[in-house]
């Protein structure tokens, strides 16, 4: 019996955790790793962040949804991972793994934007959300900046932060008051989901009196104001940026298995190149896609399968192909859908695109809410 050891509890290793499970029966053990006995649906958080959830309704506890499954689950800090021993090094000690899968996500890289951590908010955290909720409630007059930094992570929650933000203040009766911006590394917004996405967030962003300044890099955060690259200092009275992307602490300490950024790296099949029982998937995998819920999910079905044909001596065959998709809240119970998947080598350029901007929109992003905290309970 082979011990697979999942390490984050984010959708990608609570997701693979499930999958394994069912594809293993009781001939492996399957144990997952993770700093807090919660799992959070993250693409809510904006809901969270203009008082539309509770941040309880988008969390469910970890511990009860692995045991129910067979599946064991330790509480604790990853440190580090040391691929020679096959150990994963926690706060609690050392644990021996057979196959490992590091889903343990990225983290923001404050540093890349100075001051945005101290003077800014964060909006994909649950703590930022909170931080972010207490703040609009306070916020009467000024310029509100909403910064989306670094290419390669997902835009979308700053641009439906911004709406909601706007929604919100018309219900306040204080919005003439208030103006709002956006300013985005992209050179139009939303552009990273494709151009007929990008163009209807440009015209709600119009529609809704919000300015957007594109191909615009954010260089800092002060009090009470952002700093672009051109020299301009915009006045704010609110900020929250979304900075780039790095790999997670403890992969920057596992230099063997990440890129110089923290990354780990691995091929379609999500395999590290040199140590082939070590897979990745989430946002903290080395791979040329958006880091993005929909892409850590498919990466954990990719994960799953490949790791039970490994354990049963197979050749890894499924790989991961990316697929946006995007589904955000506009504000006034609408929603906005996007969705590309380019086509195989053999079909040259022709892609499936899917946009669709309206009510039944939000109630699609609801019920996947609702989908997706079912299937982990």
């Amino acid at each position: 019996m082979a011990r697979v050891v999942i390490l984050g509890a984010g959708i990608a290793g609570m997701n693979a955790a499930i999958a394994l499970r069912r594809l293993l029966g009781d001939r492996h053990e399957v144990w997952v790793v993770a700093q807090m006995n919660r799992f959070v649906w993250r693409p809510s958080l904006p809901w969270v962040a203009f008082g539309l959830r509770r941040p309880e309704q988008i969390m469910v506890p970890v511990r009860p949804a692995l045991q129910r499954r067979g599946i064991r689950f330790v509480e604790a800090r990853v440190l580090r991972v040391d691929p020679h021993r096959r150990h994963v090094i926690t706060e609690a000690g050392a644990m021996a793994y057979d196959v490992l899968l590091i889903a343990l996500g990225a983290q923001h890289d404050w540093d890349a934007v100075p001051g945005a951590d101290r003077f800014g908010h964060v909006i994909c955290r649950v703590d930022g959300a909170r931080r972010i909720w207490e703040a609009v409630q306070r916020l009467e007059r000024g310029t509100a900046v909403f910064g989306v930094t670094g290419i390669g992570g997902c835009p979308a929650p700053v641009y439906e932060a911004a709406l909601l933000l706007d929604n919100f203040l018309r219900r306040r009766g204080v919005r003439p008051r208030v103006d709002i911006c956006v300013v985005t590394a992209e050179p139009a917004p939303l552009h990273v989901v494709g151009p007929a996405p990008s163009r209807l967030m440009a015209a709600e962003l119009r529609k809704r009196n919000i300015r957007c300044h594109p191909n615009a890099a954010i260089v800092g955060v002060e009090p009470h104001r952002v700093l672009l690259a051109d020299g301009t200092a915009l006045p704010s009275a609110f900020t929250l940026v979304m900075p780039p992307y790095r790999g997670s602490a403890a992969m920057q300490e596992s230099s063997e298995l990440a890129d110089a950024r923290g990354f780990v790296r691995c091929d379609t099949a999500l395999r590290h190149p040199h140590y082939p029982e070590i897979f990745a998937a989430g946002d903290g995998a080395a791979l040329d896609a958006a880091k993005t819920g929909h892409h850590a999910w498919l990466q954990a079905k990719v994960a799953a399968r490949n790791i039970a044909a490994f354990l049963s001596g197979k050749e890894a065959t499924a790989t991961f192909r990316p697929q946006f998709a995007c589904n955000l809240s506009l504000g006034m119970a609408k929603g906005l859908i996007g969705f590309w998947q380019p086509a195989p080598p053999a079909l040259g350029n022709v892609q499936v695109q899917l946009t669709y901007a309206g009510r039944p929109a939000h109630w699609m992003k609801v019920l996947l809410e609702r989908y997706a905290l079912w299937k982990i309970r």
